[in-house]
């Protein structure tokens, strides 16, 4: 129960850039004037670089290097290693290589939940315990709901480019814990008796594990019925399970 490979980022590559304004001392450029130039370098490249800074002055020096930081529009933080490349004069021409950076919860639950729905698994309510760590083979494992149950998303990083983080989903199937085992079998069983259920009573979670068993019984207006609970079937995440009375 894999997904497909998804990217998180959109591709920037290599920029290179020229600035011109150097420091009084005509050493360096300044912080400010170099996160702009970068910025636009990237608009150039259809990357919407927010809120770019530098935390230092960039030295007039070939192979002198520091690394600024922008947001993309959805909140996912990109470092961006600027090197001097050559200094002609009052110019210093440089190269601006982006760099991953750990993926934060909300963009990747966004983007988990988006790829999940084009292969028809709508997550409800999808959440990130924690960032991902842009490092192949690092994973965490996050959490939805679907048709009630609750579902593991298992994100496992298998390649990284520049600030792009490919990777992998795989759903886990939970245990259908014994309240929610209750309430479906009260929905379900009155549903298809016609009658009210006025309570369930289950003795076990369910395993997501084909052949796992619970035994529920069911309380209705003048009877009560033991049922036998087999889950039949571990699909996308889901457990699938029947129900049968006891002989």
């Amino acid at each position: 129960m894999t997904s497909r490979l998804v990217r998180i980022l959109a591709a920037t590559g290599t920029a290179a850039a020229v600035v011109l304004g150097l420091s009084a001392c005509g050493v360096s450029v300044a912080k400010a004037d170099l996160a702009q130039s970068v910025t636009a370098k990237l608009s150039e490249q259809q990357v919407d670089a927010r809120n770019m800074t530098c935390p230092d002055d960039l030295k007039g020096e070939k192979g002198a290097s520091v690394t600024c930081q922008y947001t993309t529009v959805d909140g996912q933080p990109v470092d961006v290693v600027v090197t001097v490349d050559a200094v002609d004069g009052s110019t210093v021409n440089y190269t601006a290589k982006p760099k991953a950076r750990p993926l934060v919860p909300a963009v990747l639950a966004k983007s988990v939940t988006s790829d999940l729905a084009k292969q028809n698994v709508q997550a409800a309510d999808l959440s990130c315990p924690s960032e991902l760590q842009p490092q192949n083979g690092q994973s965490i494992e996050c959490s939805f709901t679907a048709g009630g149950q609750p579902v593991g998303a298992k994100v496992t990083v298998t390649g990284v480019q520049d600030a792009n983080v490919d990777y992998d989903v795989e759903l886990v199937a939970r245990p259908v814990a014994k309240d929610l085992l209750q309430k479906t079998l009260t929905e379900q069983i009155g549903q298809a008796a016609g009658v009210t259920v006025q309570s369930t009573t289950c003795t076990d979670d369910l395993r997501p594990e084909v052949g796992s068993r619970s035994t529920c019984t069911v309380v209705a207006p003048g009877e009560e019925v033991a049922f036998d609970v087999t889950v039949t079937a571990v699909e996308q995440g889901l457990v699938k399970f029947s129900w049968v009375p006891q002989a």
